[in-house]
């Protein structure tokens, strides 16, 4: 580190340091001994240690060094999924390849695209007219629109009712076929506005009860995290449910909302709720004020053994986040995300470096 990075270093930790000083009890110099040998050991930043509360004297340091910093989540999604291989976790793809090994995922009634549109018959869905007429004739009255190449949440609307030709979705607006047609082209756009992936019709999950009082206005997932280490074992690096805030439908995290690690036999843990930057600890829902922590998730484990037995089809992905949605007869895959992030160490309190993946972050340039 030359003397101008030194500074940069010194300076930065005493500044970002202070409120967690005040708030642990601890001094500048613990910190800076701490944040120094957790950069030596795995590259993370001071922003890194004071985002994770790393000053927190109740964390032992095999704790604290179990943290893993965004450069190693980078080096690790790099080496750990090809870019050639990660097509199979696009939303239409990953459906239809998990359906021939009986990995329940929600139906596809259709995909509109200008090129390639089609409905799960077989019948073209490639323009305005076609999109109307199949919308029209659709027996489902809940269904989701959402775009193929979309992320976190972006784009998704979702229809909970219809009153003959007039649909209404989950916040409570209402749209004509055509005014539909145009807001799910205007999330598409908004979202990815140089690709051509198509806009997804998808089956309405319903969620467990115990969830749907907690936040009815969204799908309410838990994300978990796999791992296939070099003895071809599928570890488990977290799991967390996540809650969308107020009218939202999405329970995306960075779209607004809360989430919550969940130990071993589905206990929710102290929930995390971000506001302007900083990760704050709650115990109920902001929104419905329902009691969240100390909850049991049902299916908890029918859902890890779901996400494993999914990771192990895809042995080319060595990690991925899979997001589950709880209804009442069981676990659903929603969907695979090849980008979990680091910030799943905050919403989980918990370092995610395990033994095995400690083995493959030694061989790699990160």
């Amino acid at each position: 580190m030359n003397p101008l990075g030194a500074f940069r270093f010194l300076h930065t930790t005493y500044r970002l340091g202070r409120t967690d000083r005040q708030r642990f009890g601890v001094s500048y110099l613990s910190q800076l001994k701490e944040i120094y040998a957790l950069h030596r050991l795995n590259g993370l930043e001071p922003y890194e240690y004071f985002q994770y509360r790393l000053s927190d004297p109740a964390l032992t340091w095999e704790e604290k060094k179990a943290y893993l910093s965004y450069n190693q989540g980078c080096a690790l999604h790099r080496e750990l999924s090809p870019l050639d291989d990660r097509a199979i976790t696009s939303k239409f793809l990953s459906e239809r390849f998990f359906n021939w090994f009986d990995i329940p995922m929600p139906r596809t009634y259709g995909i509109y695209d200008p090129r390639f549109g089609r409905t799960a018959d077989g019948k073209s869905l490639k323009n305005a007219q076609e999109f109307r007429e199949f919308i029209e004739k659709l027996e489902a009255d809940k269904f989701v629109l959402k775009p193929i190449a979309s992320s976190k949440g972006a784009g998704i609307t979702v229809i909970l009712g219809r009153e003959g030709l007039i649909f209404i979705s989950a916040n409570g607006e209402r749209y004509s076929l055509e005014e539909l047609f145009e807001k799910c082209l205007e999330g598409w756009k908004t979202t990815y506005a140089h690709t051509s992936y198509g806009l997804l019709i998808q089956e309405y999950i319903e969620q467990h009860e115990i969830l749907q009082r907690i936040q009815p206005h969204s799908l309410n997932t838990l994300r978990v995290i796999t791992f296939i280490n070099n003895r071809e074992e599928v570890e488990i690096l977290a799991t967390m449910v996540k809650f969308g805030l107020g009218a939202s439908a999405v329970d995306n995290f960075s779209s607004g909302g809360c989430a919550a690690r969940v130990d071993e036999g589905g206990i929710i843990r102290k929930v995390v709720l971000e506001d302007s930057g900083s990760f704050e600890h709650i115990t109920k829902h902001p929104a419905t004020n329902q009691q969240i922590e100390g909850i049991k998730l049902p299916y908890f484990d029918e859902a890890v053994a779901l996400a494993v037995r999914a990771q192990l089809h895809i042995p080319q992905l060595r990690t991925l986040g899979w997001d589950i949605a709880i209804t009442p007869e069981g676990p659903v895959i929603i969907e695979t995300n090849v980008f979990w992030g680091n910030v799943t160490q905050a919403l989980i309190c918990k370092g995610m470096i395990t033994p095995g993946l400690r083995e493959v972050l030694n061989r790699i340039d990160w």
